[in-house]
């Protein structure tokens, strides 16, 4: 009994080759050309450079130093009698140590990493939204004014969650560090301290360049 051959298609397969190759090769000659000449690429040919943004762009900056940033969440307490803080606690901070610390069974404190990231990144989005609205009502004011406002929104929405999941946590930190916190109130704050890569974390430079993104009014505890 003869077996037949399989057919093979020499032909289809080099001019696929050849179409994957020039395919390659336009990919990153148009990401190459419209990074340098942004403009002129959307004009010269606007549906590719359409089709190109919507599904395949490469949002590289090749000659600009990206910005790093590490998160600050820190609860304020201060003396309700004199008004001068008394203790700062980056919670942040605290929730690494913990882990660090209990490595590597750490399951439960890597949880706890998890939801404190994820209730910040609910904070966060919901900030933004509110400042979105304070800008449309007043346009054309500083950032810090946006800031405040914003955090104030953000205060009396009482549907709120990520905001009373992050104090009820700042208060379980207080707990577990035995910090006193009689005739004491407290603030939440979080900011974006960012570090430029080519920087030492201790430079001056980079210690400048903090923005703060919430800031609560003092309650009690």
């Amino acid at each position: 009994m003869q077996t037949g051959n399989k057919p093979t298609y020499p032909i289809a397969y080099k001019w696929l080759s050849y179409g994957i190759v020039l395919a390659f090769v336009y990919y990153w000659l148009f990401t190459i050309a419209i990074i340098f000449l942004p403009k002129t690429i959307n004009t010269a040919t606007p549906r590719q450079a359409a089709v190109y943004t919507a599904f395949v762009r490469q949002n590289w900056q090749l000659f600009a130093v990206s910005k790093v940033y590490n998160r600050q969440l820190n609860v304020v307490l201060r003396d309700k009698i004199t008004q001068q803080p008394t203790d700062t606690i980056d919670l942040v901070q605290y929730t690494i140590a913990e882990k660090r610390q209990q490595a590597p069974f750490n399951n439960y404190e890597d949880a706890i990493d998890h939801i404190l990231y994820k209730e910040m990144n609910g904070l966060e989005r919901q900030l933004a939204a509110k400042k979105k609205l304070v800008q449309q009502q007043f346009p054309g004011r500083a950032d810090s004014f946006y800031m405040q406002q914003s955090s104030l929104l953000l205060e009396q929405d009482s549907l709120q969650q990520n905001l009373q999941n992050l104090i009820k946590y700042a208060k379980y930190v207080l707990q577990q560090k035995k910090i006193n916190t009689a005739n004491k109130a407290f603030q939440l704050t979080e900011m974006h301290k960012y570090i430029q890569p080519q920087l030492p974390a201790y430079s001056i430079a980079g210690d400048s360049t903090a923005e703060p993104l919430f800031i609560s009014t003092f309650k009690n505890l």
